[in-house]
């Protein structure tokens, strides 16, 4: 059986657990402790942060991105990404999109708000020092302005740009809205990939966190019927029928924003990267976001995507390039430079290297967050 360490209000962890749950594989959940991820997941892993899974033989899996790909095509059929290779590659590039690109919204969401933060910084509190002498109150003080600091004003939110945080959040809702419409899952007549990738922000963030999940039932009341519907769901029960290929319109406004923003942002990280910046600047169509966190993980992200796209067949590249125009994204993924992110080993699994345990206060420095980005030097 898998061991899946897991948070209780992890973005990550629930999509890996809607995964797990829907591929019915067996494992036991286990809710971390700081003393769990000092001592457990650091070693195996090099981060420490869930969601990370142990496999039956003893060998380790993380990041939901590669380990949801490798649980597939170790547990299909029926697989949850398309067969189609152009389809399969527009599934890929909505998984990043809502993996990385509504991070910022969720985060401002639970840590901007009292209603919200009030309760997560008891819920995690709680997670946290289980099993420790770590005192829950204390810590989860701790966490919350830990999270606010790292992941909402060190990711350049301001009180000028906060209006745009929000509307990213509500356009989502509608677009989300109009595709649940005319099918049960995004996916199509059953769940994919895509599913899950937007799943992480709308069940463990948006959905439960009492700021966001009263916008969602006000307002988009089909995607909150398909967080509880995603939750539930059974590859016994859902069938294998085919996966949606993207051609329907109501795609488009998703392309648009992807086109528009995210990957302007994808590309001015990998490019502070390339400059070895630590910090940079993001202009977009409706905001400025000053001292941005360059984020080498994303430049692997990018990176990923265009090695994906270029090893396409050149039939398939035509088909993409054909319905990914008029958003600009096509056009991108012709013209945009290779700036390597020399993270190639950390997509590969299971994992092949073991890491130092931590010392001192490794992972728990508050203005710093958790070596999240870059793994801890191998033995």
């Amino acid at each position: 059986m898998y061991r899946a360490y897991v948070s209780d209000v992890s973005y990550y962890s629930g999509k890996l657990e809607a995964y797990l749950r829907y591929a019915e594989i067996a494992h036991e959940r286990i809710e971390v402790s700081t003393r769990v991820l000092r001592e457990t997941i650091l070693p195996a892993t090099g981060f420490m942060k869930v969601p990370a899974m142990q496999c039956p033989d003893g060998q380790w899996l993380k990041d939901t991105t590669p380990m949801m790909a490798w649980l597939d095509a170790q547990h299909g059929p029926p697989s949850i990404y398309p067969a189609d290779p152009a389809a399969r590659f527009i599934a890929l590039l909505l998984e990043d999109y809502a993996d990385e690109w509504l991070w910022r919204p969720a985060m401002y969401y639970r840590w901007n708000f009292a209603d919200s933060h009030r309760l997560l910084r008891h819920r995690l509190g709680r997670e946290l020092s289980a099993g420790t002498a770590y005192n829950a109150t204390g810590l989860g003080w701790f966490m919350r302005w830990r999270q606010y600091l790292v992941f909402v004003r060190g990711d350049g939110v301001r009180r000028h740009n906060e209006p745009a945080v929000q509307a990213l959040y509500a356009r989502t809702l509608q677009q989300l809205t109009v595709l649940l419409a005319t099918r049960p899952y995004l996916g199509g007549a059953r769940p994919g990939i895509v599913d899950f990738a937007f799943f992480a922000s709308m069940f463990r963030h948006f959905a439960l966190d009492p700021h966001s999940a009263k916008q969602m039932v006000d307002t988009a009341p089909a995607v909150y019927a398909w967080v509880g519907r995603l939750w539930n769901a059974r590859v016994g029960i859902e069938g294998s029928g085919m996966l949606d290929d993207f051609a329907s319109t109501d795609w488009d406004a998703l392309f648009t924003e992807i086109g528009r923003d995210y990957l302007v942002y994808l590309d001015a990280n990998a490019s502070a990267h390339a400059r070895g910046e630590r910090r940079f600047d993001l202009a977009l169509h409706d905001a400025r976001y000053p001292r941005m966190p360059v984020v080498r993980y994303r430049v692997a992200c990018r990176e990923q995507l265009l090695r994906a796209y270029r090893q396409l067949p050149d039939e398939a590249q035509r088909t993409i390039q054909q319905r990914l125009k008029a958003s600009g994204i096509a056009d991108w993924l012709e013209a945009a430079a290779d700036i390597p992110s020399g993270l190639d080993a950390e997509f590969v699994l299971p994992l092949k290297q073991h890491y130092p345990p931590a010392r001192g206060w490794h992972g728990l420095k508050l203005l710093r967050g958790t070596p999240w980005d870059l793994p801890a030097p191998p033995h």
